[in-house]
């Protein structure tokens, strides 16, 4: 078989002489690169079949040389080479080949999960010569250091070249090694930096770097973690002294950082910050105003424990902050210091708004008229759009026993919340949590509510955990408090009680005496998890307790109504709710539209939960245990 002789380039400086390659295998790739894609790859893999019974075992008997077996090899390699390249992969150019790379490279979410890959781009840069060669010539595939091992993170150094560094580092998963401190001295490369719950050596030694300026970063987050000593102890000397005009992001959580030195920008959009309450961190009004009038496209707006004290900076009209372009802001502090703050802002009618009371309990309890008035600085606040109703509450949610993961200072304990929906929204535009103050009145925190956020458009009213009366007077809302707060209103449609207390609501659905109803919009009602055996008892002055026919009297009550419109009554999920009350209910007020779900629904008492599909002989046994309750008591 003719053949002829190749030398291959292996490198900038070395080369050497490969097997001749046969005529064949010649003429094949010559022929083929003048002809289309599908012809030379048809040429290729005739070429590789006929090379496959040259290998040893088709010619059985014969012995093949070795050089011959190395031509045969070589001339294999070099055909499938030639297919790899025409593959759809490999005819990808380099610079559009690196974007999909640097793709791969960034988080991904799947069913509201963050998946991150350790480094993808490694394992990439093994397939082939091209992916090798182009992960290899793009730097900014190795800029991520946030990997685990510092083997890795050398390697990713190392062929970043000059291109921008995103560091995070998580103590416990990471070791601060020597890569950390050479890419946080190159300052100017600073893209993106992350520290997460750090103790305090280890904080210290992360920002004792960050000291000149950083020009292209975005995105700066410190948090220190729990028992890392005192704030004052771990404040860095200096601290970004050369600014930062590009960052985007910045979140600061117990790091003792001073206001005065925080790095402002005018492309900031985030801004976080959760500090010690402690006074001695405490900015001065002037020195936040000053800061936020800085940060014109500002969209998130978080801060906690470190609203400045109002120490008689002026009058808040001739130094307000317009923050246009804010759509999402939340306050954690004292009633009093928000109020004073919110004073100085100018906002969108439509912010997303989370504030979050921390009033000491045991010193004075939760202030309601601060409560109120911080409630109507936030409505000052708001930039007039020229809509009404986007300032109007049509949608109002409390619940009694709420619990928010987010805020540490109350550590897991119940909490009272507040969600107020404008307008058409499909999200609460403002919710109020604090402390869940036993000796805190909530008739009154609704009334204020009322008064200040303006139910005169509410249509859905929705009261959660409520309490009962035998376990919490202070939650459970009275006859009187119902017709005071909600009965008056004239577009309220539809009120839902949550696993909340009843019989203080039954009796305001009485028309008044004079005839005219209260509630006289209303036109659904929804018991959802109301534990409907308990609230069939109650005790009278003496603690004695009694029954009463819950169901009965519901459906006596809505029958008292005088208005034409038939009401939706609707049973989920409620505990001891059965076929004979559901059954009453009809026959007591035909105009009604009851809908049950057939479910005896889920005792928040008892921890068990009871299907109600057939309840004839649970009925029988629900009367005799009641019965016999009752005797026993006496």
């Amino acid at each position: 078989m003719p053949t002829s002789k190749e030398t291959v380039n292996m490198g900038a400086t070395q080369s050497v002489t490969v097997p001749p390659v046969s005529d064949a295998t010649k003429t094949c790739l010559e022929e083929g690169r003048n002809t289309g894609t599908r012809a030379f790859l048809e040429k290729i893999k005739q070429r590789l079949v006929e090379l496959d019974h040259e290998l040893p075992g088709h010619a059985k008997g014969t012995s093949t040389p070795p050089e011959a077996l190395l031509r045969l090899a070589y001339e294999i390699r070099l055909l499938k080479e030639n297919q790899n390249a025409l593959s759809p992969a490999c005819r990808i150019p380099p610079e559009l080949l690196a974007r999909i790379f640097t793709l791969l490279l960034k988080p991904m979410t799947i069913d509201g999960w963050s998946m991150t890959r350790q480094h993808p781009v490694i394992p990439l840069s093994h397939v082939c010569r091209d992916w090798r060669a182009t992960s290899l010539q793009c730097a900014s595939l190795w800029s991520n250091l946030s990997y685990l091992t510092p083997r890795t993170m050398e390697l990713a150094f190392s062929r970043s070249g000059t291109a921008p560094l995103e560091i995070a580092f998580v103590p416990g998963r990471h070791l601060f090694t020597d890569v950390h401190r050479k890419a946080l001295s190159q300052t100017e490369r600073l893209l993106s930096v992350e520290l997460d719950s750090a103790p305090n050596h280890t904080f210290r030694a992360f920002v004792s770097f960050l000291s000149e300026g950083a020009p292209i970063l975005e995105k700066l987050s410190l948090k220190c973690g729990p028992n890392t000593g005192q704030p004052q102890h771990r404040e860095p000397d200096v601290f970004l002294r050369g600014g930062a005009p590009s960052l985007r992001r910045l979140e600061l959580v117990q790091t003792g950082i001073p206001w005065s030195k925080l790095p402002v920008s005018a492309h900031l959009t985030h801004l976080i910050i959760d500090e010690w309450d402690t006074l001695a961190l405490r900015p001065e009004m002037d020195e936040v105003v000053a800061f936020l009038k800085q940060t014109p496209v500002l969209q998130y707006l978080d801060l906690s424990s470190i609203i400045p004290y109002n120490m008689g900076y002026g009058e808040a009209g001739r130094h307000q902050v317009r923050l246009q372009a804010l759509q999402e802001m939340r306050l954690q502090d004292d009633s009093n210091n928000i109020f004073d703050f919110l004073a100085y802002l100018q906002i969108p009618v439509n912010t997303k708004t989370k504030v979050i009371f921390t009033d000491e309990l045991d010193e004075f309890g939760i202030d309601i008229e601060a409560i109120g008035l911080s409630i109507a600085a936030l409505k000052a606040s708001w930039i007039r759009d020229g809509n009404p109703r986007s300032r109007m509450v049509t949608k109002f949610e409390f619940s009694g026993s709420f619990f928010d993961a987010d805020d540490d200072n109350f550590e897991g304990e119940p909490l009272l919340s507040a969600g107020f929906w404008m307008g058409d929204s499909q999200q609460p535009g403002l919710v109020i949590t604090l402390a869940r103050d036993e000796t805190a009145s909530v008739p009154e925190l609704l009334s204020t509510f009322s008064e200040t956020m303006d139910f005169s458009a509410l249509q859905c009213f929705t009261l959660v955990d409520s309490g009962a009366p035998s376990q919490d007077g202070t939650l459970a809302l009275s006859c009187q408090a119902w017709r005071t707060i909600f009965g008056p209103l004239t577009y309220l449609k539809t009120i839902k009680l949550e696993r909340s207390w009843p019989t203080g609501f039954v009796p305001a659905l009485h028309p008044a005496d004079g005839g005219s109803a209260y509630f006289p919009a209303l036109s659904t009602i929804i018991f959802e998890g109301v534990d409907w055996s308990a609230a069939q008892f109650e005790r009278d002055g003496n603690g004695r307790k009694s029954r009463i026919e819950l169901a009965g009297w519901l459906g006596s009550v809505l029958n008292d109504r005088s208005e034409p419109r038939a009401i939706e009554l609707r049973f989920e999920d409620c505990y001891g709710f059965k076929g004979k009350d559901y059954r009453m209910i009809r026959a007591i007020s035909p105009t009604l539209h009851v809908e049950w779900d057939g479910c005896h629904g889920y005792c928040h008492t008892h921890g068990s939960y009871h299907n109600g599909q057939s309840d004839s002989e649970e009925d029988e046994d629900y009367d005799e245990e009641g019965e016999e309750e009752d005797e026993e008591e006496g």
